[in-house]
């Protein structure tokens, strides 16, 4: 089966699972928000109010009336401020400006806000006059002035002797600066010495001509009151887990994790902790599908290690489907001790391919076993399979099939290398679909080849690679490898160079396919 096809057909079996079930539909659980970070949705998340709820400013500067702007540039009186959490609770009238940060609310009468880069601030400071009345001429004039002057030195005289009054000689500078501080001269009308100001008015000028409406978002723009802003079956990443957080769900209900059994085979393997023998490996392969399960929303079950025999391999692929989907490594291909298919043929498994033309990991296997008998009346049956076949979804926390529980499998050859790639070409859709999240396609994007790649046709080929480059010149170059079993060509690479099945030769310089990781 090539590459395409067998991948078609997993896409399909996801579909299966979302609209008729597995047998098992997963349940949910309750969490709090930041817990669910990773999982996926089991309910929708409702808008519980306007997204914006009030006209939001978009930039840091004045908010006005567009109007204000015919001739430019237009000089305004600014009448406020209004900061992100404040409100300013005044129409804007004609004339009027607002000054606004970025993301305060949009006060009543304004329609537009000018950014500040486009602005000048204007300072005009109005003093208060006492009036005292016209002098008949220059010489009264001068004489009023001259009064005014001895009542000055009369003032300060008299400030003098009352700050006098308040020292002794025996006290320092500080107590005399301090009476200095404490005391008031005012002129017998109860004043200050000083003429009174008033506060200073300030007007802004607009250099830039809006139209109503720029930089500003007008309320329920983002969502309406009640409208849904996550569906069930979304994985929760940081941006989803904000709004979440934005409509008010602390806790939120979640698809509880699937549970997915690993079965590492072969005699030349030894435990992690144990040191191998001069013909043995340590059990690299239950640890690398064990961390893609939990990265991609599911909870690890390693199997004790199985041994080349035919008894020992069926007793725990047994206990492997008592989880919700089993994945097994080595024992797939076409040696004399290769015998997991044959395990699985004798615990009822159905296959839907057993190889692809693709390297590494031709001889991958999937399938799936029925594990219960029929669960449903035929009547029932038949009006599920008419709604699934006219398109209508049936919900994952009801579905079940007419064959009872089904645990999807999938068997990998037993070269690391080749466990992660047809991992994440094949199994890792079929989880995220178990556990109720809609299946992502595969990250794909192109760059330019740095040097030539030469290989056989006949093979869809996913070669450990190195992407590097900006936005607008990505370039990927194969990593030098010794084949499926170089564990440290996979740990360097952060992509797969992807070699079309036709293709004998890529050259340098042209854009190629990858597979990010």
């Amino acid at each position: 089966m090539s590459f395409e096809q067998a991948y078609e057909a997993v896409r399909e079996y996801c579909v299966q699972i979302r609209t008729v079930g597995s047998g098992k539909p997963p349940q949910t659980e309750e969490v709090p928000l930041l817990q669910a970070l990773g999982r996926v949705l089991a309910e929708p998340v409702l808008a519980d109010r306007d997204f914006p709820p009030f006209p939001r400013a978009t930039r840091d500067g004045y908010a006005l009336r567009a109007a204000d702007l015919m001739t430019m540039p237009a000089t305004l009186r600014v009448v406020g401020q209004v900061r992100a959490g404040d409100s300013y609770d005044l129409p804007v009238l004609p004339g009027e400006a607002v000054e606004i940060m970025t993301g305060a609310a949009v006060p009543e009468g304004a329609d537009t806000v000018v950014m500040v880069e486009h602005t000048a601030l204007k300072s005009v400071e109005q003093e208060s006059k006492q009036k005292t009345g016209e002098a008949s001429d220059s010489s009264s004039a001068k004489n009023e002035d001259q009064s005014i002057e001895n009542a000055a030195g009369d003032k300060n005289d008299d400030g003098l002797s009352d700050i006098l009054d308040l020292v002794s000689e025996d006290d320092g500078i500080d107590d005399i600066l301090e009476a200095i501080t404490d005391s008031k001269v005012v002129d017998s009308s109860g004043n200050s010495g000083q003429k009174a100001k008033e506060p200073a008015d300030e007007y802004v000028e607009i250099q830039k001509s809006l139209i109503a409406g720029e930089n500003i978002v007008p309320v329920g723009a983002e969502a309406k009151a009640g409208q849904e802003m996550l569906s069930p079956g979304l994985r929760l990443g940081p941006a989803q887990i904000a709004m979440a957080a934005a409509a008010g769900k602390a806790h939120i209900r979640v698809y509880r994790r699937p549970r997915v059994a690993i079965l590492s085979t072969g005699d030349e393997l030894v435990e992690v902790a144990e040191s191998p023998g001069p013909h043995q490996i340590r059990n690299s392969n239950s640890y690398s599908l064990a961390a893609l399960v939990i990265a991609w929303g599911g909870e690890p079950e390693q199997l004790p290690l199985a041994p080349d025999e035919a008894g020992k391999l069926t007793a725990l692929v047994k206990a492997g489907l008592a989880a919700d989907m089993l994945l097994l490594s080595g024992g797939v291909s076409m040696g004399k001790f290769d015998l997991v298919e044959q395990a699985l043929k004798s615990v009822g498994a159905e296959f839907f391919f057993t190889g692809v033309l693709i390297q590494p990991g031709k001889p991958v296997v999937f399938g799936e076993v029925k594990t219960e008998n029929e669960t449903k009346s035929s009547e029932e049956n038949k009006t599920q399979a008419d709604a699934s076949r006219h398109g209508e979804p049936q919900s994952l926390d009801h579905a079940e099939t007419a064959f009872g529980k089904k645990i999807p499998l999938f068997g990998f050859p037993g070269n690391p290398v080749s466990v992660m790639v047809t991992f994440d070409l094949f199994a890792r859709p079929v989880l995220q679909a178990l556990g109720g999240a809609v299946p992502v396609r595969l990250s794909t994007a192109k760059a330019r080849l740095r040097k030539d790649f030469k290989a056989k046709t006949g093979l869809t080929r996913f070669i450990p690679a190195i992407l590097e480059g900006g936005l607008s010149d990505p370039e990927v170059e194969a990593i030098a490898w010794q084949g499926s079993g170089d564990l440290l060509a996979s740990a360097r690479a952060n992509c797969y160079l992807v070699v079309p099945p036709d293709r004998a030769q890529l050259a340098a310089g042209e854009m190629v396919s990858v597979v990010v990781r």
